[in-house]
């Protein structure tokens, strides 16, 4: 095992087990709208925010258009091709924490980029990357560098956006081998340093080449592998990779074919080698394989099997588990599954469904929570609805995809309906709020005096709402982690306890705990003596239930003692305001007060 996942099961092992959560059917995002043509892409960043992007008709032409995800809350649509008259076509999209986001799409053949920072008004104006280009893929670093690669001429090409920039620097030579092999479409994905891995097809061949800066690897590799099983090995395609945080290791999948079926397969990027070949797709011929790794390494693949259903694997620990089927035949239409995966290790796969090619598609998933302080696999949770019947059939042929932050939560965007009730949607599976803990002690205390306090539950879409139980009823409501009741509570031994509840009505709570109030502030006795500029304060006090915690004389001018008896000499002539507080060990306090006056 490596160094860095001993680390990781010994800060998990620490943490709280992470909550339950639901999937919600499918919201409209845009629509209902005839114009509304296809989803290209889905982003989100580990602290929730994101986008997605597609193609809407503006006056019967394609262009291309974002919804911001903020705070759990999408944004309105917004055009991203402004002042680009020509069809707009394949937008991809990636996303970093903080909020920078950065598009990358197809107009009038060539490739253009925009980008929008954090707070930002609008979006950057287009900026061109290449006069001719096709099938981009874009990724972008936790730190805020992103990568585009394409395909121009037969050739695999890439860009470079330095943060905060809106210019792109291509690269100093093309990603494949030899100009005389046709170059297909390439993915890329970046580390937290901002090293970039590309996957790429050339002839026959899945190869991968990493790049630093503007420079590329003079190093590729070719993916394909000569047989598995005793069975020789053939061409292969279909590449998808990812990357940990540490760019020493990636791993992908892909698609070769064999002498007896084709098979879906997967490579670790180890340093700079590849390891030996798995086989993900449980021997039943896969395509249209897709993995999600987290910055940890826990990941998840899915692939179509030829009769259109879904096969996925899990990754933990750096090993595959036996990859099986997920879902339910029979299967009419290619599934187009998407794998997504959180860095507490909460698994989604999503897929197309339809029980034949004449039935209306929806959309499925299913969940998996992978404990990272065992090596065991959990079983999948049970296939879910993911689309709304509300919004009518889903259309199988306008793309889907789905990203997740680093809690689980997920995003699925797809479209539903025909026609002119045609709707951008994206359905969610979102994780309760998490887990947290009440902080009264096991003393008394004065809500008056001392709030109730509790740690914070962490959800990050949207606010959580907390509701104090006091003896089993709402004392009131809050999106703080501090609450002084509006009434008294009265004094004496109580049961208590905190509901978080998230935007979605999704609900947790802390353990009941015991609440000793004592509001009650101590009896208090005064006497003041005084002789010129000389005053002497004797005090008594006393406190029935938390007991007398202190008492404090202050003379006005600055002077304070501690204790039930304090003399002061004046320096000055004047009117002083003395007081003196006693405090409970509740944190009670009751006040005495008067004005003394010094003549010299």
């Amino acid at each position: 095992m490596r160094k860095s996942h001993l680390l990781t099961l010994l800060l998990i092992a620490l943490a709280a087990t992470p909550a339950r959560a639901a999937y919600f059917p499918a919201d409209a995002i845009d629509g209902p709208s005839a114009d509304i043509v296809r989803v290209g892409d889905v982003d989100l960043t580990r602290d929730g925010s994101g986008a997605v992007v597609y193609v809407k008709q503006v006056a019967g032409v394609n262009h291309v258009f974002a919804a911001r995800l903020l705070g759990g809350v999408w944004q309105p649509p917004e055009r991203l091709d402004t002042g680009l008259d020509a069809p707009g076509s394949q937008p991809v999209v990636g996303a970093s924490d903080g909020g920078r986001l950065v598009v990358a799409f197809v107009s009038g053949g060539q490739l253009f980029g925009t980008s929008r920072l954090p707070g930002a008004p609008t979006w950057s104006v287009p900026a061109a990357i290449a006069p001719a280009a096709a099938d981009p893929s874009l990724d972008l670093s936790i730190n805020g560098v992103a990568y585009v690669t394409y395909t121009a001429a037969g050739d695999v090409r890439g860009a470079r956006l330095a943060r905060d920039a809106t210019a792109w620097a291509p690269l100093e030579q093309p990603l494949d081998i030899d100009p005389a092999h046709a170059a297909g479409r390439s993915d890329v994905a970046l580390s937290a340093d901002g090293t970039a891995v590309v996957a790429f097809v050339e002839g026959d061949k899945v190869i991968a080449r990493r790049i630093f800066g503007t420079k590329v690897s003079q190093v590729p590799q070719v993916l394909n592998v000569d047989q598995v099983g005793g069975h020789v090995g053939g061409a292969a395609d279909s590449p998808d990779i990812d990357i940990e945080d540490d760019s020493s290791f990636a791993w992908m999948v892909f698609r070769q074919n064999f002498d007896d079926h084709p098979r879906v397969l997967a490579r670790r990027l180890l340093g700079s080698t590849f390891d030996p070949a798995v086989v993900v797709d449980a021997e039943v011929a896969g395509s249209a394989p897709r993995i999600d790794i987290s910055g940890r390494g826990e990941g998840v693949t899915a692939a179509a099997t030829p009769d259109n259903g879904v096969v996925s694997d899990l990754l933990h620990l750096d090993l595959f588990n036996a990859a099986a089927r997920i879902d339910t035949p029979p299967a009419g239409i290619a599934p187009a599954p998407v794998p997504t995966i959180g860095e507490n290790g909460s698994a989604t796969v999503s897929w197309l469904v339809a029980a034949t090619p004449a039935d209306a598609a929806t959309v499925h998933g299913r969940h998996w929570l992978i404990d990272q302080t065992t090596r065991a696999y959990p079983q999948p949770e049970a296939d879910t609805l993911m689309s709304n019947p509300a919004f009518g059939p889903v259309d199988a042929g306008a793309g889907m995809d789905a990203s997740a932050d680093r809690t689980g939560d997920v995003a699925t965007a797809f479209i539903q309906g025909q026609g002119a009730d045609r709707r951008l949607v994206v359905a969610a599976y979102d994780r309760v709020p998490g887990h947290f803990i009440p902080m009264s002690g096991s003393g008394y205390r004065s809500l008056k005096a001392k709030p109730l306090k509790w740690s914070p539950s962490s959800d990050i879409w949207g606010t959580v709402t907390y509701t104090v139980l006091i003896d089993g009823k709402s004392a009131g409501n809050t999106t703080a982690t501090t609450f002084t009741p509006p009434k008294r509570i009265p004094d004496g031994k109580h049961r208590w306890r905190v509901v978080a509840t998230d935007a979605r009505g999704q609900q947790s709570t802390t353990t009941t705990g015991t609440l000793r109030v004592d509001d009650t502030p101590p009896s208090l006795h005064v006497t003041v003596s005084q002789s010129g500029a000389t005053v002497t304060v004797s005090s008594s006090a006393h406190d029935t239930r938390s007991g007398l915690r202190s008492i404090v004389t202050s003379f006005g001018d600055g002077k304070r003692v501690v204790g039930a008896r304090a003399t002061h000499r004046y320096r000055s002539s004047g009117s002083f305001r003395l007081t003196v507080r006693a405090t409970d060990q509740a944190g009670a306090r009751r006040l005495s007060t008067r004005t003394i006056h010094i003549k010299k």
